[in-house]
């Protein structure tokens, strides 16, 4: 049975979940509409994926706050993590491997990517799989948080810690698209870097520790809050491509992907068909993120699809249809597999 309000205990917050899971269909439309040229909101595209760093660090956070107390916690927490993201993420590399020829720089790049260590490498450079980079530089944070835990002694050292990430993701980020309008190749390959996102990672740590301390878990301001971000968001323009991700544009938009993440995490518990949808959309994101992209480069290159409604209307359902079947034959076996592991370590 699914609580309605998994809490700290568990580390699950159906409502960010949810977020999570509209984050990534999110992205999937950005990719859709963008590739087949019918709409191009690349600010949402962005920013969807930055926060699922957020939701990141929240929920490790209240997963794992007092937990690693030896060496065999860390084990069993790293076995998680491996087989939370790994066995999905081989699924996508086996399908691109499949679907299109390796580049001519398969020799460093194939073993980046099957040793999940391309955060450590260059993430944006060297990932196979469309969106591969963010669970690249996921894993970077996965080994970040033991450190952290162990480092880290109360809310002021957490704000600190959070507040001078920012700086030095903000500091670097300018630093690595000073001057340029297109995020082309050898840029996006400088910029994606995990000190681009640190901050979002720590500001979801922030979250999660103010949620575990905080008496009152729901608030009834905290959907308006998040859907004033979501509206304020959608109305801060940009001069060019890139524009959103530099000067106080960048400030201002991060600073409202936190806050939504922030106030969706203190939002009243759904319930009934909205509580089902919630959990639904929750597990799907996952899959749905990383199988879209392979899912449309089918529908437009080996089984061509003759218009662009059309490719997107089945590269939504075959995403979807692929995302349901991949978790229930593939994710929550191997995970249930890595529980038993971790248990064992």
């Amino acid at each position: 049975m699914i609580n309605k309000n998994l809490g700290a205990a568990t580390g699950h917050v159906t409502s960010v979940d949810a977020a999570r899971g509209l984050f990534a269909f999110s992205v999937m439309a950005f990719h859709l509409l963008s590739n087949e040229g019918v709409a191009d909101f690349e600010n949402v595209g962005y920013y969807a994926v930055y926060a699922f760093f957020a939701i990141s660090g929240f929920s490790l956070w209240i997963s794992y706050f007092g937990k690693f107390r030896t060496g065999d916690d860390i084990r069993s927490y790293l076995i998680k993590r491996f087989f939370r993201i790994a066995p999905l993420y081989y699924v996508a590399l086996v399908l691109r491997l499949l679907l299109y020829p390796l580049p001519s720089t398969w020799p460093l790049d194939l073993p980046a990517n099957m040793s999940l260590l391309l955060g450590f490498y260059n993430a944006g450079a060297t990932s196979l799989v469309t969106g591969g980079w963010s669970l690249g530089i996921e894993f970077v944070f996965y080994l970040l948080l033991p450190i952290l835990f162990v480092t880290v002694r109360g809310m002021r050292t957490l704000v600190a810690v959070t507040a001078a990430s920012f700086v030095m993701q903000f500091l670097f980020i300018n630093m690595a698209l000073r001057g340029a309008q297109v995020m082309t190749g050898p840029i996006w390959s400088g910029y994606a870097q995990p000190v681009s996102f640190v901050g979002y990672f720590m500001a979801g740590c922030l979250i999660g520790e103010i949620h575990r301390i905080s008496e009152i878990k729901q608030r009834a301001y905290a959907l308006p809050v998040a859907f004033a971000a979501i509206v304020i968001f959608a109305f801060i323009p940009s001069p060019y491509p890139i524009g959103f991700l530099t000067g106080w544009k960048g400030v201002a938009l991060a600073a409202l992907t936190i806050t939504f993440v922030a106030a969706v995490a203190f939002a009243p518990p759904a319930t009934g068909r909205i509580l089902k949808a919630s959990i639904w959309v929750g597990v799907m994101s996952y899959p749905v993120y990383l199988l879209h992209p392979l899912v449309h480069y089918f529908f437009s290159h080996t089984i061509v699809v003759p218009t662009s409604v059309l490719r997107i209307a089945v590269t939504i359902a075959g995403t979807v249809a692929l995302s349901m079947a991949v978790s229930r034959k593939v994710e929550i076996p191997l995970r249930n597999l890595g529980r038993r592991l971790a248990a064992k370590a």
